[in-house]
């Protein structure tokens, strides 16, 4: 009887406040007997790249721009996480050649990860200070898609969800709002901290005080990173389920 292969994960983004805490959890079904997943990382430090090695992990030294890199590597992978960047649109386009080639190869349907984000919802016709009126459901299919392609992160959003990628690979594109709490990454290898919250923060810190903007009626929505993490955690094993 012939083992059942172990799924092998390709990273991008690992040493980032949300890549290097997804990384973080997943450490540990690397050490089972026999490991949960097999995982490689994209990173650019010759450092990073040593602490990878040290920890089962498989570096792949180079930047989102190392198009064929990335191509080459997804080909190999059966799942593909990407919290590098939501507007990249070469890597992800690499990303999508090289699952192909991957489900050309297996005839399995490998999983991609894309990470995108709440500003997809910013619209220049709303008026700051003032809640629009539309309240967003994920499984209203037909709202979602008729978000303007001029949107921030539509253009690699639409692209991904394009239904000519559907026969050949599982794309999720995950849109977090604002996400806060310290990272869960490795200490010395990710950033512990997200944009977001410490920017707000710092400019109160700076102005001796906080703002409002206009009447202060917009809603403003956060996640916690462990929840956040979680959830691609789950999406994890339902696929290898």
């Amino acid at each position: 009887m012939s083992a059942i292969p172990i799924p092998h994960i390709f990273l991008l983004g690992a040493t980032g406040y949300l890549g290097g805490s997804i990384l973080s959890s997943l450490l540990p079904k690397l050490t089972t007997s026999p490991p949960s997943y097999t995982i490689s990382a994209l990173v650019r430090s010759p450092e990073k790249s040593k602490w990878l090695d040290s920890h089962n992990i498989h570096p792949v030294l180079g930047s989102l721009d190392d198009i064929a890199l990335i191509e080459d590597e997804a080909s190999k992978s059966d799942v593909l996480i990407n919290t590098a960047d939501s507007d990249h649109l070469p890597s992800a386009r690499a990303a999508v050649a090289g699952l192909t080639r991957r489900y050309n190869r297996t005839q399995k349907k490998p999983l991609y990860l894309h990470t995108s984000g709440t500003g997809i919802l910013i619209s220049p016709t709303t008026t700051p200070g003032i809640p629009d009126s539309k309240i967003w459901h994920d499984d209203d299919e037909t709202g979602l898609s008729s978000i303007p392609p001029t949107h921030l992160h539509r253009e690699t959003d639409l692209f991904l969800l394009h239904p000519s990628h559907e026969e050949k690979i599982q794309i999720v594109v995950v849109a977090p709002s604002a996400i806060y709490g310290l990272g869960l990454g490795p200490e010395g290898f990710a950033n512990s901290f997200s944009v977001q919250i410490p920017w707000l923060v710092s400019n109160a810190l700076k102005l001796g005080k906080m703002h409002m903007i206009g009447r202060g009626e917009n809603w403003s929505c956060q996640v916690h990173v462990a929840d956040l993490v979680g959830f691609y955690v789950r999406l994890l094993d339902l696929y290898v389920a």
